[in-house]
């Protein structure tokens, strides 16, 4: 399956990167062969390992937002491509836990952590290196998932059991009716065969109609999952990979279960 550019995950891509907490080396996760590999990497600062990470085109992996080790937070912003060079680009806004999604040539921040929860949402264009405002949510968010459906973007995870669809052409938020559904905080989410996927700590399963966020069904999944994610999703082989809580997990959308497959691919 080829590469769609408005798409927010690489379905060719095999890797997971997660920086080791406070350094400048990266845990490379291979999931086709369950393998990491330790990389260093040409950055001005230690990096958090809540950094915002997520993948653009040519396989390369957008980087935003640290807090140092003497507790101050920074808006560093870089590109890490496919050989593990670093391009610089201009600074952010000075948070961790940040979520972003790459989209028609730009990247798309949600939220993030500066000592507090933010409710901030700003974009990155890749082709003048600036950043701009976009509208702000009343949701205070760090950590989120994203997924991209109908041009549309659901924004979900981190304690809440709501999820919010964000129109990028309008810059507006609206409600995803799904609260009254979900069982527990969601953790994860994606898209993939036309519908969109959404998988809470106990383990359930969300998966919408073709084309359609307003009709969903619930299946029981067999492993519960954890608490923090760590990674941007990669879709590989029919399956979705994520890091929580230091662990790699495999989601089969086939059989709508997940199982952790790899553990502690973040620990230093």
């Amino acid at each position: 399956m080829e590469y769609k550019e408005t798409s927010p995950v690489n379905y060719d891509y095999d890797k997971v990167l997660i920086f080791i907490h406070h350094t400048n080396r990266l845990n490379a996760v291979d999931i086709e062969k369950l393998t990491k590999k330790e990389i260093t990497v040409n950055v001005s600062e230690n990096i958090d390992n809540r950094i915002c990470m997520c993948i653009i085109p040519g396989n390369k992996i957008f980087c935003y937002g640290n807090l140092l080790n003497n507790g101050k937070y920074t808006g560093i912003t870089f590109i890490i491509d496919s050989s593990y060079r670093v391009k610089q680009l201009s600074r952010g806004f000075p948070c961790v836990s940040s979520s972003a999604i790459y989209y028609n040539g730009q990247i798309y921040t949600f939220g993030g952590f500066n000592g507090t929860c933010l409710s901030l949402s700003k974009r990155f264009d890749l082709a003048s290196n600036r950043w701009a405002q976009s509208a702000n949510n009343s949701m205070k968010w760090r950590a989120c998932s994203i997924a991209i459906f109908l041009d549309q973007f659901i924004i979900a995870g981190f304690g809440e059991t709501k999820a919010f669809i964000y129109d990028p052409l309008l810059d507006s938020f609206s409600l995803l009716p799904l609260e009254t559904l979900v069982k527990s905080s969601i953790k994860v989410n994606c898209v993939a065969n036309d519908r969109a996927y959404v998988i809470d700590s106990l383990g359930y399963v969300y998966e919408s109609d073709p084309f359609n966020l307003y009709s969903w069904s619930q299946f029981v999944n067999a492993a519960m999952i954890g608490t923090f994610i760590f990674s941007y999703p990669v879709i590989y082989k029919d399956s979705l990979y994520f890091v929580l809580d230091y662990k790699l997990y495999r989601f089969y959308f086939s059989l709508k279960k997940s199982r952790k497959v790899l553990g502690e691919v973040i620990m230093d």
